[in-house]
């Protein structure tokens, strides 16, 4: 889009300013930095084209003053053309920003407001306004606040949206105590919607103390109210209460203990849930690189409606370092095995198996292979509830007069009975509910990297999972290839091609392929292009961009920049932004 005869005179009027004035008047203040500039945006895309003007003068002042002060002023003209309008609009002062930082020895205030218009990639003008201010105390043996505030509006192509934002946090330190409060409230809405709310009120303490050497003991207590909706719609309202204690201890050097306390509460219209959990955990670092550690413990919660508690106990051992006899390959290798026990289910074994080996193959050359395997024994939980009637064998007979079909579940062997007919007494024979599943999973992968010059990088990486319920290692399942090659024939010339390939275990291929290319010119002058395609199920998709940058040098502290982008040129999506700005700094 070519500027229009009215707006030149104004242009070249506004240039010639830049270049050759100067502020004056500075006398009462220590200090007056800044910059005068111009800055015009040409777009055009597939939903229309706009052009945006605009310039002024960025004041940064430091008062003479003892305490720390300083502002940051901008004193903005902006010209505004958009969607072919042929009036000029002149808004002094309409956009900039303005800043104001003053702290002392125990406190920090920050002010700011700023309104800025840019073009977006869609050739879209966007208004946006931002204001805000903060606040921390830290007085001595008080406790410590902090104050927020923040709202941003955004304006384009006639919609607007606003999001504004509110926090309070204080916390008080007393010996090894911590005390906090605060609340976060935050309110959005776009266009003519109704705002949505959310609030988060927040009370905790915690603290950690060392009862004995080498012993420390921790805990922290935080109880949260959160509520969030639309006013026509309702609010959603929940309580969470979440209680941890730790204890550790390392009595001797290859001896560590630790004890993990958690109950974690929640209240909600749409229902309540509760967990709770306690383990103890030892590790034994008996030789170097070697470690073995073993863990119990108890976990409690509603699980479709009935009360669980599970056990769990875990032990591991796993040890890494180099090969004795080079020191090229190091080695790291782990095994666990986790049980779960469930009177309402069984026992869930897990078993877990890992290797990693990285190597450096030769001088520049490194790779690094990981194998995982996994097996589990996992019996599915049966819920009375979803049966006419539950207990033991002996209180079915309670039952012996219902009709035909009616359902007993035995709980304590996990047998399910059915009334054959009206008859007293006529039950089914037992069918024992124990859904058992044995699963093997295999993870296996392969990175290497390869320095093939000294201006040339490759990575290449390869993996796959798969799942059965036999042990394979040679199984494949989803596979995924992924290649990077990083080249810079010269110092200001650099080349880069990305290519990854995922092949899924059932489903649709993918493919993507990315090109870029970046040449650096003279004084910050740079040219860039990059191209990409992914093809997935048939679809194919493809995106190429330019950009050109110059950077002029016009006169002492005066310099002219020019930006130029396109993206899908010769397509019907085709869009280019153009940007000219001047800058005079002082």
């Amino acid at each position: 889009m070519k500027l229009r005869c009215r707006k030149i005179p104004s242009f070249a009027a506004i240039i010639l300013f830049l270049l050759f004035s100067s502020p004056t008047g500075a006398e009462a203040v220590t200090r007056v930095t800044g910059n005068y500039f111009l800055e015009e945006t040409n777009a055009s895309g597939p939903g229309g084209s706009a052009n945006l003007v605009t310039g002024g003068v960025i004041f940064n002042i430091v008062p003479k003053t003892t305490k720390k002060l300083s502002f940051n002023i901008s004193v903005p003209l902006t010209f505004v053309v958009a969607d072919g309008e042929r009036d000029t609009t002149v808004t002094p002062g309409g956009l900039g920003r303005f800043a104001a930082d003053v702290s002392g020895e125990w406190f920090t205030l920050n002010l700011q407001y700023g309104r800025f218009a840019n073009i977006n990639n869609a050739a879209q003008l966007t208004e946006t306004a931002v204001s805000g201010a903060a606040f921390s105390l830290a007085a001595p043996e008080l406790p410590r606040l902090n104050l927020n505030y923040s709202k941003t509006e955004t304006i384009t192509e006639g919609v607007s949206a606003r999001s504004d934002y509110y926090s309070v946090f204080s916390d008080y330190h007393y010996e090894w105590l911590n005390f906090r409060a605060g609340q976060f409230v935050s309110v959005s809405s776009s266009g003519n919607s109704e705002p949505f709310h959310s609030s988060n009120l927040l009370f905790g303490v915690g603290g950690g103390y060392e009862v004995l050497p080498a012993t420390i003991l921790s805990f922290d207590d935080e109880i949260t109210r959160y509520d969030a909706g639309r006013s026509s719609e309702g609010t959603t309202v929940a309580t969470t209460n979440v209680f941890r204690m730790n204890a550790t201890s390392s009595p001797f050097e290859w001896m560590g203990l630790g004890f993990a306390f958690s109950q974690n509460e929640s209240r909600a219209e749409t229902g309540d849930t509760d967990e709770q959990s306690r383990e103890l955990s030892t590790n034994l670092f008996p030789i170097r690189n070697l470690t073995l550690s073993a863990a119990a413990g108890n976990r409690r919660f509603t699980f479709a409606g009935d009360r669980r508690s599970v056990d769990y106990r875990t032990v591991g051992v796993s040890f890494s370092d180099k090969l004795i006899k080079t020191e090229t390959i190091h080695v790291g290798l782990n095994a666990s095995r986790s049980y779960n026990t469930d009177p309402g289910q069984g026992e869930d074994i897990t078993d877990s198996y890992g290797a990693n080996v990285l190597m450096e193959v030769r001088s520049g050359v490194t790779a690094n292979a990981l194998l995982g395997v996994s097996r589990s024994e996992n019996r599915q939980f049966v819920s009375a509830r979803q049966y006419d009637a539950s207990g033991s064998l002996v209180e079915r007979a309670q039952y012996d007069d219902r009709p035909t079909g009616f359902t007993f579940f035995d709980s304590e062997h996990s047998d399910l009975y059915t009334k054959n007919s009206p008859l007293l007494g006529d039950w089914s024979l037992p069918a024992h509910i124990e859904s058992f599943t044995r699963q093997y999973g295999v993870s296996k992968s392969l990175q290497v990297n390869m320095v093939l010059t000294d201006r040339a990088n490759l990575s290449a990486s390869y993996s796959t999972s798969f799942s059965s319920d036999s042990l394979d290692l040679t199984g494949t399942g989803s596979q995924s290839l992924s290649g990077i090659l990083a080249y810079a024939p010269k110092r200001n010339l650099s080349v880069s091609v990305y290519r990854t390939l995922t092949l899924p275990e059932s489903g649709n291929r993918s493919d993507a392929t990315a090109v870029g290319l970046a040449y650096y010119l003279i004084r910050g002058h740079r040219v860039s292009m990059s191209y990409s395609k992914q093809e997935s199920g048939g679809n194919v998709g493809e995106s190429f961009s330019g950009n050109v940058s110059l950077a002029l040098a016009l006169a002492r502290r005066t310099t002219m920049s020019i930006s130029y982008a396109v993206s899908q040129p010769g397509t019907p999506e085709e869009t280019y932004i153009l940007k000219i700005g001047v800058n005079r700094s002082f």
